[in-house]
């Protein structure tokens, strides 16, 4: 029986089926590539503006947390069922069928935004070297043309014979190993940068000594951004959401990983080692960069960042401190030979441009316009694969001509690359362009970066909603029928395993569900409906000025989604997944069971006989092989 789009039992057999290559390092680096990106510099520069560096510690280290705890139940299902779009197949089964298309909806949403935000960010950072409206306007066009041709990673340009099954696994392959390296190169990047923070603030010969501690200044007081330091440290809370976004996108590779064995250190170690790095990387900037910094990104223009930073070293510096002449204050921050002066900064740009390191400022600038063109591509590869998830799990016969064309991005071609649902996740690319209208290169760019990361935050939270409350009625589910999991159901039964004093070690919190999930789902609920509005409650006139524009970037995404499930539910009528006897979880099970592709199967075979058999990998479970006439044997 195929499936459609609001969630029947098997994929369609017409789905056509993505290849199945992905090592654990090309899912890890996939994932780091996706994750870390720039979002964590510009986001913690923006809260330190207004809120000090107490404020960027605390809001960071709060939704790693949460992000940790969503992951923990992530973890655990997507290890067992390694499924394409799992996550929208979990609360598909689990919760509701029709809240599963609002999810879908929701994800890929989420990551096309955030792919016109990666853009719009790279914008901002050529400014640092030409502030013209043609440079930004050159980045624009060319960052989304060498994004979409890296995800298309066909290979047809370098011969003449048409496509098989090897130019198939190397056109795959090649995306693989671009982030693998990707990943490498920006994990390396970052550690250059703590360093050299770190060498900054020991006072080395080849810099301005530094004169201040600045991460003891604590909490800052900003009125026109927040009342009291309680609603910055919400503002804040909401702001460092989105340098989290993709901690959830290890699902995305699990339909294309080799088996479970490559698939589970990524899935069970990438919340803690990307809060890990946030931590010490923000803590290394926060030594050298002051709250009070002219060049930090202002949140929505409220105010008038006019502070500079004050040097003790030269004589140079301390004339320019002590006169009257607004001209010498820039002796106080010498700039790259070449850098312009009305455009905001990222933190490590500002810290070596201040401490007057010739040179550096503009070689971490490129550095980060490289990260940002990374996160840029692998953003791209997220909201492609769940577009096509989408379009795969709908019959290419429907009657509705929105549907037939929805499952249009479920082929992919000759090459195994979902070409269609990587040209249908460009649709935003032409966003950032409008902040060429702004009379204030500078501040356009900017509030376009705060419009599009704000928008992408809300989408993505409510997705880390779903995941938690997916987990706790799946978990709730089967400890309801614990005692029927025998024979080759045993795997699922963590309280035998938990009563053995050990686990299943799909995750490395297992002992503390659903404890975790409840805190996930109710903080990510808290997140959404409360701390995101923080941004409104000031009383102060120039806190209230975005007031629209704020609730628009805030509430417009999630207002549409819930638009869309009272239609889908008005129209199907029809409630909640039911949790009910022992027969409905195992069919339940079941079905998840056969959404497991091996990947040992030629392509070939599946796509005719669309048969799906699960390739458990060192999990437990039963093994399957697929015959030649499409009949699963259990080995």
């Amino acid at each position: 029986m195929p499936t459609n789009l609001e969630g029947g039992l098997r994929r369609s057999p017409h789905a056509t089926p993505l290849k199945r290559e992905l090592g654990r390092w090309q899912i890890f680096m996939i994932t780091i590539s996706t994750i870390i990106g720039i979002g964590f510099i510009t986001r913690g520069g923006e809260i330190l503006a207004f809120g000090g560096p107490a404020t960027v510690l605390l809001s960071f280290a709060f939704v790693g947390l949460v992000a940790v705890a969503v992951m923990e139940g992530i973890s655990e299902m997507v290890v067992t069922w390694p499924i394409s779009n799992p996550m929208v197949e979990f609360v598909r089964r689990f919760v509701d069928r029709d809240f599963a298309v609002v999810v879908c909806v929701a994800y890929w949403y989420t990551w096309a935004i955030t792919f016109a935000a990666l853009i719009s960010t790279a914008g901002g950072i050529v400014k640092y070297w030409n502030d013209s409206r043609v440079a930004e306007t050159l980045v624009y066009v060319l960052c989304p043309l060498l994004v979409f041709f890296i995800n298309f990673n066909t290979v047809r340009a370098s011969g003449l014979q048409p496509p098989n099954h090897r130019s198939m696994l190397i056109s795959f392959q090649l995306f693989g190993y671009i982030e693998l390296f990707g990943g490498v190169l920006k994990l390396l990047i970052l550690f250059m940068i703590f360093v050299i923070m770190l060498c900054l603030k020991s006072g080395v010969s080849w810099a301005d000594p530094p004169c201040h501690n600045y991460i003891t200044d604590g909490f800052k007081d900003t009125p026109e951004v927040g009342s009291s330091r309680g609603i910055l440290v919400l503002i804040g809370i909401n702001l460092a959401v989105y340098p989290f976004l993709g901690v959830e996108s290890v699902t995305m590779t699990a339909f294309e990983a080799k088996d479970t064995r490559e698939l589970k250190p990524p899935a069970k170690n990438i919340s803690f080692i990307v809060l890990f790095v946030y931590m010490v990387s923000i803590i290394s900037m926060l030594l050298n960069v002051q709250s009070d910094d002219r060049y930090l990104m202002v949140y929505y223009k409220q105010w008038n960042q006019t502070g500079d930073n004050t040097f003790c070293s030269s004589t140079t510096s301390a004339a320019a401190a002590s006169s009257p002449t607004p001209a010498l204050n820039f002796l106080l921050r010498p700039r790259a030979e070449n850098a312009v002066n009305n455009a905001t900064r990222l933190m490590p740009v500002i810290a070596t441009d201040n401490f007057h390191v010739a040179h550096l400022g503009g070689a971490v600038n490129a550095c980060l316009l490289y990260s940002a063109f990374s996160a840029a591509n692998s953003a791209l590869f997220v909201a492609s694969r769940t577009l096509y998830g989408l379009g795969s799990s709908i019959q290419r016969d429907e009657p509705s001509r929105v549907l037939r064309f929805l499952a249009t991005f479920g082929r992919v071609d000759g090459n195994g690359v979902p070409a269609r649902a990587i040209i249908g996740s460009m649709f935003f690319a032409w966003v950032p362009f409008v902040s060429l209208g702004d009379a204030d290169t500078s501040t356009g760019t900017d509030n376009m970066q705060d419009i599009l990361q704000s928008v992408g935050t809300t989408s993505c939270i409510l997705v880390w909603a779903s995941q938690a409350l997916a987990f706790l009625r799946y978990h709730w589910w089967l400890r309801r029928h614990h005692t029927e999991l025998k024979g080759q159901y045993r795997k699922f039964d963590r309280w035998v395993a938990e009563s053995g004093g050990g686990g299943r070690g799909l995750s490395w919190l297992e002992f503390a569900q659903p404890w975790l999930a409840w805190f996930a789902l109710v903080a990510s609920l808290v997140i959404l409906f409360v701390f995101a509005s923080a941004g409104l409650w000031s009383e102060n006139e120039r806190a209230r000025e975005e007031l629209v524009v704020k609730t628009l970037d805030q509430y417009l995404g999630p207002g549409l989604l819930l638009v869309m499930f009272v239609g889908l539910k008005i129209v199907k009528r029809r409630w909640w997944v039911r949790l009910g006897d022992w027969d409905e979880l195992r069919e339940t099970l079941n079905d998840l069971n056969e959404l497991v592709m091996p990947s040992s199967a030629p392509t070939e075979e599946v796509r005719h006989n669309g048969s799906l058999g699960q390739h458990s990998g060192s999990d437990g479970g039963e093994m399957f092989e697929l015959r030649a006439n499409g009949e699963a044997t259990r080995t």
